[in-house]
């Protein structure tokens, strides 16, 4: 691996060899990420598309193990999944306070992209919440 390298504006110089990886959406789990508050609840959501060649049980499985791994305050956090076709979810992750939901929403993404890694899927996140930049 080579050192980075910078241009004279300081932008990072792009090796001439460098060949951009290209996105083969028949192939790739896309989650979009918005946010919206209301007051002291803010609500977490992703649109995610999947390709067709993945069934949503699959999808399903991946919930209901981080479900299993990682424990939220039932009271004031909401988790919920709703199907808006056959390949194209909403994920809300809603609460307020310390309750855990932001825990279960890494281990749902470290979940998605191990499972797409094991099945030679792609995975892209558009859009980052600011407790990841």
């Amino acid at each position: 691996m080579s050192k980075l390298q910078f241009n004279s504006d300081g932008s990072v110089k792009i090796p001439e060899n460098y060949k951009p990886k290209l996105i083969n959406f028949s192939k790739t789990i896309i989650l979009e990420y918005r946010r919206e508050d209301w007051g002291d609840s803010i609500d977490c959501k992703f649109t995610v598309t999947i390709p067709k060649i993945i069934n949503k049980e699959s999808f399903k499985e991946i919930e209901n193990w981080v479900d299993n791994k990682v424990k939220t305050d039932a009271i004031s956090t909401k988790i919920e999944i709703e199907k808006l076709n056959p390949y194209k979810f909403n994920l809300l992750i809603s609460g307020k306070g310390k309750d855990n939901r932001c825990t279960w929403c890494r281990s749902f993404r470290t979940s998605l992209k191990t499972w797409c890694n094991k099945k030679n899927l792609d995975f892209l996140q558009k859009n980052f919440c600011k407790f990841e930049e």
